[in-house]
């Protein structure tokens, strides 16, 4: 029986399946970058996750990160629909001082997820929702 996702190994491009929490973090700490390449979804948690374990993005221009990503400087932006675009931020991805600079711009990105500003804001927001704050 064939599986969903096979394991494969092409291009340095790795398909795993499923893989548990642990083993998931070593990876994305031995990884190049996170490609999040989604035409779609709007704040996926992919890219969140990777954020927070200090693994490089590399992220499409179509998802609820990027005003984020790009205030912190935390990832490589990437027009989901041209391939050369990928290409070119893998490419950039594999020179180190593109990698240290991204990595930093997702730690200060990581920090701000787990401030207390960000906690406050997000409570103020739901008791204005709620018809309870100011």
């Amino acid at each position: 029986m064939q599986k969903l996702i096979p394991e494969a190994k092409s291009a340095g491009v790795s398909f795993a399946g499923y893989i548990n929490k642990e083993e998931l973090s070593r990876l994305r700490r031995g990884a190049v970058a996170t490609v999040v390449g989604s035409r779609f979804e709007a704040f996926t948690m992919v890219a969140g996750e990777s954020f927070l374990s200090g693994c490089p993005v590399i992220l499409s221009s179509r998802t609820g990160w990027r005003d984020l990503a790009e205030r912190y400087a935390a990832a490589l932006i990437v027009d989901p629909l041209d391939t050369d675009s990928f290409a070119s931020a893998m490419l950039q991805m594999e020179r180190p001082e593109v990698r240290e600079r991204i990595c930093t711009g997702g730690e200060r990105l990581a920090e701000y997820l787990t401030s207390s500003e960000l906690w406050g804001k997000t409570a103020a927001w739901y008791q204005r929702l709620a018809g309870r704050g100011a």
